[in-house]
């Protein structure tokens, strides 16, 4: 189902960009036309509808382009906070349940357990599949396995390689310390 939406979008895009140069067709032909002309006369309230439908196009293609760059990478970057800040939340409620960290082994693991491979089968996440890669790993918006160290010494850390997919780069998403 997660191509469809793409899909659909794609589609309006097409309608988006298509209706501003339908209308300026539409007005040339006018030009050259005294038919056209005629029913551009009769149907005023029709032309100016589709006038400013293909304007509201042309301010939601420029909107699209220039602001939504940033726009998505805000929302994939508090997508992957709120990611963060479930695992820590659920690692903490893993602790108060049982007295003790879960098993660090792996992030695959680590997911296993905390959505109910445990002693008492208490689900203390709850993930989409689109959430995992295929080996069970929790991954950032990014798609990127995200790096979980749970100890017994050190604080919890969650990190994301951010957007660019790169570790250790200045667009790493780390969890606050300190905060559920």
């Amino acid at each position: 189902m997660d191509f469809i939406m793409p899909i659909i979008a794609g589609m309006c895009l097409l309608l988006i960009l298509l209706m501003p140069f339908c209308f300026l067709a539409r007005v040339i032909s006018a030009l050259f036309s005294e038919r056209s002309r005629k029913a551009i006369q009769q149907n005023k309230l029709f032309h100016v509808c589709w006038f400013l439908a293909s304007m509201a196009s042309f301010v939601l293609l420029f909107e699209a382009l220039v602001a939504g760059g940033p726009s998505i990478k805000a929302t994939q970057r508090a997508k992957t906070n709120a990611t963060m800040e479930a695992i820590q939340t659920a690692i903490v409620a893993y602790q108060t349940e049982y007295g003790t960290s879960p098993p660090e082994d792996s992030n695959a693991e680590l997911a296993k357990v905390l959505e109910g491979a445990n002693p008492r089968r208490i689900a203390f996440i709850s993930m989409l599949p689109r959430d995992s890669n295929a080996q069970g790993e929790i991954l950032d918006a990014w798609g990127t396995p995200l790096r979980i160290k749970v100890t017994k010494i050190t604080p919890l850390q969650i990190q994301s390689a951010g957007p660019d997919k790169v570790w250790n780069t200045k667009d790493d998403v780390t969890l606050p310390v300190g905060s559920p």
